[in-house]
């Protein structure tokens, strides 16, 4: 049998790809006789920006991110669970959208708060949505979208 020379690419050609997007892939680590010889960036290798001749017995291990959820619940259309990558710059305004958009008017929204690692920061939804400020949402993030309710007294007699 013929040894044939493989580069990463090809490798991972041969293999069918990866199971996820690269931007949801941390790394590509190759080792060689048990140490690390190299880590690549996905997106650098697919594009053909880095490509390196593997060794026989080399060990290619294509590491996924952590944690990529953020959780967005509340006063949205389709509250759920979305997927966003540590190499993604995404707005609050765009994770809303992504769960279908407010479900009430802007002037029902009391607030907007964001649980990030054990941290509560609140946010008017007024300067999110008509001020145009900016919040970046990273991994792990929960954005819960809570509604105005109006505090009623009730007279009798």
């Amino acid at each position: 049998m013929k040894n044939e020379e493989i580069t990463l690419r090809n490798l991972i050609a041969k293999s069918g790809g990866f199971l996820e997007e690269p931007k949801y892939l941390e790394k590509i680590i190759i080792t060689r006789n048990g140490s690390e010889v190299a880590a690549y960036d996905p997106e650098e290798v697919l594009s053909g920006k880095i490509d390196e001749f593997l060794e026989v017995g080399d060990v290619v291990y294509v590491k996924e991110f952590e944690n990529l959820e953020v959780h967005v619940l509340g006063a949205v259309k389709k509250p759920g669970v979305f997927q966003v990558s540590p190499k993604e710059k995404i707005d609050l305004r765009e994770i809303i959208a992504k769960a279908g958009g407010l479900s009430k008017d802007i002037e029902e929204i009391d607030s907007i708060t964001i649980s990030r690692k054990g941290e509560i920061i609140r946010l008017d939804p007024g300067e999110i949505f008509l001020n145009g400020k900016l919040f970046a949402i990273l991994p792990g993030d929960i954005v819960q979208v809570k509604e105005y309710i109006p505090k009623k007294a009730y007279i009798l007699g």
